[in-house]
């Protein structure tokens, strides 16, 4: 990709890992390093395994809840669209007369700054309870007592067995021959993990069978402080773009695809919180960049509003963010929503919460 003069791509230490991980790093000293981590995949892949097995055993103990729990997770660190998928599946239990509740882990959250996870979904579902605890049996209890609800959505909860699910989707981002474990790659899980979930979900492109179960994240409008826009008009627009999300190549490919030139771009380490520096430096880069918009994500951008943080007044470079949702097959949208309707035909409402 070619960027302007000045253009800069911010490298943390996260995303020099990634590059060590991936093999976009070569030498004998990343080779090395590949190789320790290799290594240290084994105690890890029989820690997950004995963890597994226990559960599987029943030596450690799953709670059942008194309505339905649906878990949208992942094997992987990260990128799979987790975010958008429960927004969706949360609107498509209100179509169906449902009131849920989100049972989220708020991950590098706290109670004055919310984890952008958890602010998007404020945003995009005002009258939804959002439970933030990384204890879902706890937040479950919480979520029982408090709120008048019938069924629970999970949000990253694949590993997290001690709270009963009914239903178990997990999100697949690349080809199962990719999958490895934790420190070696990003995979939390084997992918004989899969065979608990009820639904996989693929979320990468290009499919290797048209006949999965497939779903992908679908741009819709561009928003600022007060105004929207549609993507048609960022079409030849020279833009800087920046985000802190673990896979930020798939926002620029959405940029470009719209038809936008990034001439400028930054990542920062997955869920960073910006602070005012932070845009005030965006701002000038956009500017020697001679861009005519800066574009992040809706979760960088809820993350911005929340802090209250600006983007400097009269610039010629206005802050826009990218809107999106996931957009499911015919076939994978039929199938959710026959899963989620035979929830409540079947469930008895016992639990031990």
């Amino acid at each position: 990709m070619d960027l302007a003069a000045g253009a800069t791509i911010h490298m943390p230490m996260n995303q020099r890992y990634l590059a060590i991980i991936s093999g976009v790093y070569k030498g004998l000293v990343a080779s090395l390093a590949r190789a320790m981590l290799t290594v240290l995949t084994i105690p890890y892949g029989l820690a997950v395994g004995l963890r597994n097995l226990l559960y599987d055993l029943r030596i450690f103990r799953s709670y059942s809840a008194q309505v339905p729990v649906v878990c949208v997770g992942n094997l992987a660190c990260g990128g799979t669209g987790k975010t958008p998928t429960v927004i969706a599946l949360v609107k498509m239990l209100q179509d169906l007369g449902r009131r849920p509740a989100i049972l989220t882990r708020g991950y590098k959250g706290s109670a004055e700054k919310p984890a952008d996870e958890v602010l998007l979904f404020a945003q995009s579902l005002p009258n939804v309870p959002v439970i933030v605890n990384p204890d879902r049996v706890d937040a479950a209890r919480r979520a029982l007592n408090k709120f008048d609800i019938d069924v629970l959505v999970m949000d990253d909860g694949f590993g997290h067995r001690r709270l009963r699910r009914d239903l178990d989707i997990v999100l697949l981002a690349e080809p199962l021959e990719n999958v490895r474990l934790l420190p070696r790659g990003l995979y939390r899980e084997p992918a004989s993990s899969l065979k608990r979930a009820d639904i996989v979900i693929k979320t990468y492109e290009p499919l290797d069978n048209p006949d999965d179960n497939y779903a992908v994240r679908q741009p819709t409008r561009l928003v600022s402080d007060s105004e929207e826009m549609n993507l048609q008009q960022l079409q030849d627009k020279k833009v800087l773009a920046f985000c802190a999300i673990a896979k930020p190549d798939s926002f620029e490919h959405t940029l470009t695809q719209a038809g936008a030139k990034l001439c400028a771009r930054r990542h920062y380490p997955d869920h960073h919180r910006y602070r005012q520096q932070d845009l005030d430096d965006l701002a000038r880069l956009a500017r020697r960049s001679q861009c005519s918009l800066a574009l992040t994500t809706m979760k960088d951008w809820v993350k911005i509003q929340h802090d209250q943080l600006a983007w400097p007044q009269q610039d010629p470079c206005p802050l826009w963010a990218l809107d999106i949702e996931m957009s499911f097959s015919d076939q994978t949208r039929k199938l959710l929503q026959a899963k989620l309707k035979a929830l409540f035909a079947g469930h008895l409402a016992v639990g031990d919460l």
